[in-house]
């Protein structure tokens, strides 16, 4: 197809710059005869951008914008604006003091002044991304908006008519009012504040301008997420349930208190597994151990950064050492009792089966039952004490039985004397 002649050859590659756009001659504005009214050369742009071009209309006295064709020229009136908006064109950022750089709507605003002359528009908009507010439990992001003339960028003027900005977005809670710039430059800039719980990374809104709606401009607003750190106290229990660790989630003061989290480990069992923030932001948890290896733990959460932890689910050597020594001590003072009492009635099988019984009943009880989960027992040296006791106390236990079923005070294997 051959190249239009009245159209500059563009590379469908190659942003348009605006300034190109506004100044090429035959794009500008002339006043008519009675000066209400100027007449826009609407296909000088058309020519420029191509089919890429979407030209709309707004007329403030209806707050009605709506798509017009490409003609020779149309006739602005004060007030009024011409969006002529394209992917295809390049601006250089606004950068106001503070040496912040304001992307800019992908369209140029025409418009005309009370004192009759015309401006060509951008709109540019700034954010830093949301950012976590404790008091309000959620994340919070400013976008400022600013518009300025490309025809004289230093220019403070006010607008004839505001040009009324919205923002929308899924992940907004309650979006913000529409807001409406006034003036030129940064002393006219307007914030929007948004709230969110930012379960996605970027977040993304949808800002519009009441001239076109229907050229939208998203926007990918980053999350600065607070860190929520998990610890185990220990970091290594005996395995089989036999022992547990402390979880501590600790956000470092970000949160406040009364937020929920989930917990989750691959192995064991954590009581609880949801956890409710204290005042300093701090939650606790207890993981029961289950056979042995490595737990991985971790917060089933998107609103914030997580940092898991491992928890190691050790032999129980010494429960057993402990239930072993109890076992054997209980077995052994009931047997010098009974010995003490009745020589000729005391048995070694007697202690063997206190010793063995002794030992099964204190892993059934720790390990098989989860006792130490139900009665909360303490762990550490605390709980070898009790371990002990348990085995001291059922080899007793298991002894005192036998001597009850069998009728005398201990378990014996002599005979029977007659009593004749």
């Amino acid at each position: 197809m051959a190249q239009d002649e009245n159209r500059p050859a563009v590379n469908s590659r190659e942003m348009i710059r605006a300034d190109r756009l506004i100044n090429t001659p035959q794009n500008n504005a002339r006043a008519a005869p009675d000066a209400r009214t100027t007449s826009v050369n609407i296909a000088g742009y058309s020519r420029i951008l191509g089919a890429s071009a979407r030209i709309a209309r707004y007329d403030p006295a209806t707050n009605v914008a709506g798509e017009i064709a490409a003609g020779d020229t149309i006739d602005l009136k004060v007030g009024e604006y011409i969006s002529i908006a394209s992917d295809e064109l390049r601006f250089d950022p606004m950068v106001n003091a503070q040496g912040r750089q304001y992307s800019t709507f992908p369209a140029v605003f025409i418009t005309k002044n009370a004192d009759g002359s015309i401006n060509h528009l951008r709109v540019g908009h700034f954010s830093e991304g949301f950012a976590w507010r404790k008091n309000d439990a959620a994340y919070e992001a400013s976008i400022y908006i600013a518009a300025a003339n490309l025809d004289d960028p230093d220019s403070i003027a006010a607008l004839a008519t505001p040009i009324p900005v919205r923002i929308t977005g899924a992940a907004l809670l309650n979006p913000p009012a529409q807001i409406e710039i006034t003036q030129l430059g940064f002393g006219g800039e307007k914030e929007i504040v948004m709230h969110s719980e930012a379960r996605s990374d970027p977040v993304i809104v949808t800002m519009r301008h009441a001239i076109d709606p229907n050229v939208p401009t998203k926007i990918d607003l980053k999350v600065n997420r607070p860190k929520l750190t998990l610890s185990a106290n220990p970091p290594g229990i005996a395995g089989f349930g036999v022992e547990a660790t402390e979880i501590t989630v600790n956000s470092n003061g970000a949160l406040p208190s009364g937020i929920v989290l989930t917990l989750e480990s691959n192995a064991g069992t954590l009581d609880p597994k949801t956890v409710t923030t204290n005042d300093n932001g701090i939650a606790t948890s207890k993981l029961w151990s289950a056979g042995i290896g490595t737990a991985t733990l971790t917060i089933l959460e998107d609103r914030f950064r997580v940092s898991d932890v491992a928890v190691e689910f050790r032999k129980p050597l010494v429960f057993l050492i402990a239930s072993v020594l109890g076992a054997a001590l209980g077995a052994t003072f009931f047997y010098f009792w009974q010995r003490s009492r009745s020589p000729r009635n005391t048995s070694l099988w007697a202690w063997c089966a206190a010793f063995v019984f002794g030992i099964g009943i204190t892993i059934a009880m720790f390990a098989g039952f989860d006792i130490p989960q139900m009665l909360d027992l303490p762990q550490g040296r605390a709980g070898q004490v009790v371990t002990f006791a348990t085995a001291f106390i059922a080899a007793m236990l298991t002894n005192s039985i036998f001597s009850v079923l069998s009728g005398r005070r201990g378990i014996t294997t002599t005979e029977n004397r007659d009593t004749q």
